[in-house]
């Protein structure tokens, strides 16, 4: 999907108008009535779309389907039967939102709710080639919700709003106006050690409501793999109808961070019953890895980033989609690969399509963004090469590094896959947004450059690019001893059977040890070496990723990670 581009990060947090919340609402029937995430059609992307924050603009209507002749659920890319007064109905899929939604007003449509047809939230719309005509307002809402919708009108009339409403109790904070861990994923080894990692909980509460507040609630909470590690509690909080505020928690540094899943949730709560509720509680989670750093949420058990959607510049050809890394322990992380998805229009092929990785040290000296960055100093550290042996629609793929890379600690570098196919979208995430964290840091996240031109907020901080950054972090660096050695086993992924190269030759048998991701053994196993290579039995092990350990008899070891594919 095509999005404009963003020139300048905001100086300051800012709410447009204090009361203006834009929110949807079911209304009825009474099964499904409530409030539903979703993400909607702005004028900053927009040309012609109305405003929700007026409430003028607001959509009170009744859902129909958008008939355009498709079997099943219907994708609204052609002329449709009549929808006059209505809010269309309208599967994600097929064509641009801007021509759905086109089509949804040609047929008489007030305004129009799209469906994810993906798991996961609603994602930012890109208006295409010709969302800029549209002038009726739309919202996209998750393929969950979307169910409920379909079961709500097949009862009968199921009545929606979307727009501004004033209540009289509505308090909430935005997900850009928490702050979350600078990254969504992170290495152990820079992790560990006291003061290695950490952040200032807090979030900006405002009243939406046209009541005065006195008496509010705010919780921090962060918990590792579900148990608790940190929980602070700030009451009688005075909240005026239109006021926002900051609401800062102690400080969240521990001695060292363990591996695992770090979710911290925030909650704003009045005394009063707050009469719209989704907004008054929001997740976050890090994972603490063995090798991953990166800004979309990450798998795991892959280590490789989860896109949301795919996205490029409404203009332009050549397209570098990127990510910013700086760290004070940089230093002990050697990189060993770089991770992305992409995907094309119009039926287009990836089988052969070229992407070419490069790293830049970001030389450039700036320490806010009341003036955007600058890209004038980069200096080349290293690219990488790939060449799609398949049509990997979406597909999160990994490229090895050939050349090794020294990180300097306390160091600016960039990070970014290119392509010179305008059909070429990469993977990004449009569920986390970082502009009060990144206003907090002040490190810019997920830059663009398209026909030679930087953006150094991209797309915006709501869409944060879904590269991954790879590094070894099985052995850290200044842990190694004399005796072991680096090695790169094939084949990886690998299926009964993996071929480990040695450093030297004069071993006989090496002893190995398989743990899962958790730090469980699941084998131990001695396997046979020919001259420098072991090969090592893995036709015993469920598909996944497992870390290995391979001791010698010669004294020398290694260790290292492979998926194992079934």
């Amino acid at each position: 999907m095509k999005k404009t581009l963003l020139s300048l990060f905001l100086a300051v947090f800012t709410v447009a108008s204090m009361n203006a919340q834009v929110i949807f609402l079911v209304e009825s029937p009474a099964s499904i009535e409530g409030s539903y995430d979703f993400t909607y059609t702005d004028p900053t992307g927009w040309a012609n779309t109305p405003d929700l924050t007026d409430d003028a603009n607001a959509v009170n209507g009744i859902l129909a389907m958008i008939d355009d002749g498709t079997a099943g659920d219907s994708l609204g890319c052609g002329i449709s039967a009549s929808l006059s007064g209505k809010v269309a109905l309208i599967y994600r899929g097929a064509c641009e939102f801007g021509m759905k939604i086109s089509q949804a007003e040609a047929a008489g449509a007030i305004g129009a709710i799209i469906v994810n047809n993906i798991p996961g939230a609603p994602i930012a719309m890109g208006a295409g080639a010709v969302g800029n005509d549209v002038t009726i307002p739309a919202i996209m809402v998750t393929d969950q919700t979307g169910a409920l919708l379909r079961q709500g009108m097949a009862e009968g009339d199921v009545s929606v709003f979307y727009g501004t409403k004033l209540l009289d109790v509505n308090v909430g904070f935005t997900e850009g106006g928490s702050i979350m861990a600078s990254s969504a994923a992170r290495p152990h080894v820079i992790s560990d050690e006291q003061d290695e990692f950490g952040f200032d909980p807090g979030i900006v509460a405002i009243n939406y409501g046209v009541l005065d507040q006195t008496g509010v609630t705010a919780t921090a909470v962060i918990s590792r793999d579900g148990s608790e590690v940190y929980n602070e509690t700030l009451s009688d909080i005075t909240l005026n109808s239109g006021d926002t505020l900051l609401v800062s928690f102690p400080p969240f540094y521990p001695a060292g961070f363990e591996k695992g899943e770090y979710t911290t949730t925030y909650t704003l709560q009045p005394t009063a019953t707050d009469e719209y509720t989704l907004d008054n509680e929001r997740s976050f989670t890090t994972v603490i890895n063995d090798e991953v750093l990166a800004y979309a949420t990450t798998d795991p058990s892959t280590f490789k980033s989860t896109p949301s959607a795919h996205y490029r510049p409404s203009t332009g050809i050549v397209f570098q989609s990127c990510v910013a890394f700086k760290d004070d322990n940089a230093a002990d992380l050697k990189p060993k690969g770089v991770s992305f998805s992409a995907t094309t229009t119009d039926g287009i092929s990836l089988d052969g399509e070229y992407i070419e990785i490069e790293i830049f040290r970001w030389e450039d000296d700036f320490i806010d963004f009341t003036v955007e960055p600058t890209f004038d100093d980069l200096v080349f550290e290293g690219s990488l090469e790939y060449f799609y042996d398949g049509d990997l629609q979406g597909e999160v793929v990994y490229v090895a590094l050939e050349d090794d890379i020294t990180l300097l600690d306390d160091q600016r570098y960039l990070v970014c896959a290119k392509s010179s196919n305008d059909a070429l979208f990469f993977g990004y995430e449009a569920n986390r947004d970082y502009q009060w964290t990144i206003e907090t840091y002040l490190e810019p996240i997920s830059p663009v450059n398209t026909d030679g031109t930087w953006y150094a907020t991209g797309f915006g901080t709501e869409t944060t690019s879904a590269l991954g950054l790879h590094f070894d972090g099985t052995i850290g660096i200044t842990e190694k001893s004399s005796n072991d050695f680096e090695t790169t086993p094939f084949p990886n992924p690998a299926a009964s059977f993996v071929n480990v190269p040695l450093a030297n030759e004069g071993a006989s048998l090496a002893t190995v040890t398989i743990t899962d991701l958790t730090g469980k053994t699941v084998a131990t196993q001695d396997a046979v070496v020919v001259g420098k290579v072991a090969k090592v039995n893995t036709s015993s092990l469920d598909a996944g990723t497992y870390n290995f350990s391979l001791e010698l008899n010669n004294g020398e070891s290694t260790a290292f990670k492979v998926m194992i594919a079934r």
